[in-house]
């Protein structure tokens, strides 16, 4: 599994990262502490405290493709 961890910062940002995540082929999680939810679900991404930075995972072969898509998230 591939992990990136991102930030979301504002409500439009949430919208064009689920845009993007919705374009990778696999599925892809994003989770904080004990909370895990589908990236590609809007809704489930507001149910995640934005105030924190989140991990989005898939698997090994979507690597590539989910690192491209949410670059302008991703914190080291």
């Amino acid at each position: 599994m591939a992990k990136f961890n991102v930030k979301l910062n504002t409500f439009n940002d949430v919208k064009v990262f689920c845009d993007k995540v919705c374009k990778v082929k696999g599925p892809v999680d994003l989770s904080h502490g004990r909370y895990c939810i589908d990236a590609k679900s809007i809704q489930g991404i507001y149910a995640l405290d934005l105030s924190n930075v989140l991990v989005a995972e898939c698997r090994d072969e979507d690597a590539a493709t989910l690192a491209e898509a949410i670059k302008d998230w991703r914190v080291d």
